[in-house]
């Protein structure tokens, strides 16, 4: 999680710390409160680069990076915060080294923040990956033709409204009035919200969890596809 200063390295860019030294290491989180400057090796080449974001998170804030995917990936609370302060710095360097604020754009707390460094360094285009794949499908008009579209993800949360795939389909789903079913891994509504709820809030008919209660990750993984046909042998008899 290291807002995009990992692939700027990678394509040419130096991270300066703030004493004027060049950061020799590999960029991750720990490192971006250090860093005071970012500078172009050679010229900056005019290209056309467009991002697909599967979330539309900001870059910083209560639905930012580190708030959101830092607990996700494993991190403390003392982390969390130790990302958002990084977050904050990189934030401040990419605006002063760019003139392009970037934090609060939509898309830019994807994928560890990485959509915040192309867009401010190399004028991303940040676009909500959900629609671009979609179109190039022409999911809608092969919803059109459907009864009933059963979608799925590993776990669905709260999260999955943020412009993750499930949502997407849930959404096409109501504009051609074809149901849609999500069959995930792990269902976790916000507090006070049941799984039925969190399934109204997302536009889906049901939430469908293939893995039996109680089962420990490590026997759910590998039990996975038996557990899915079980789940939609289970499903598709009782809604005949």
């Amino acid at each position: 999680m290291d807002g995009g200063a990992g692939c700027l390295q990678a394509l040419g860019w130096e991270l300066i710390d703030q004493t004027g030294e060049c950061i020799r290491e590999f960029a991750a989180g720990g490192i971006l409160e250090r860093i005071g400057e970012i500078r172009p090796r050679d010229p900056v080449p005019r290209l056309n680069i467009e991002v697909l974001c599967d979330v539309d998170n900001p870059l910083l804030g209560p639905r930012g990076a580190a708030a959101v995917f830092g607990p996700q990936k494993g991190a403390s609370p003392t982390q969390v915060r130790q990302l958002e302060a990084g977050m904050e710095n990189w934030a401040a360097v990419l605006t002063g080294c760019t003139s392009r604020e970037v934090s609060a754009l939509a898309g830019t707390g994807a994928a560890g923040g990485l959509p915040a460094g192309l867009a401010a360094a190399l004028g991303a285009k940040l676009t909500r990956g959900f629609d671009e794949v979609a179109r190039r499908l022409d999911l809608r008009a092969k919803l059109a033709g459907c009864d009933l579209c059963l979608t799925g993800e590993g776990c669905l949360d709260e999260q999955t409204v943020g412009g993750k795939v499930v949502a997407g389909v849930a959404e096409l789903g109501r504009q051609v009035g074809v149901p849609v079913v999500a069959l995930v891994g792990d269902a976790r509504p916000p507090s006070g919200q049941t799984v039925a709820q969190l399934a109204r809030t997302v536009g889906l008919r049901e939430i469908v969890v293939v893995t039996p209660p109680n089962t420990p990750t490590e026997a759910a993984l590998p039990a996975a596809a038996d557990n899915l046909r079980t789940a939609v042998r289970r499903f598709l008899q009782r809604t005949d």
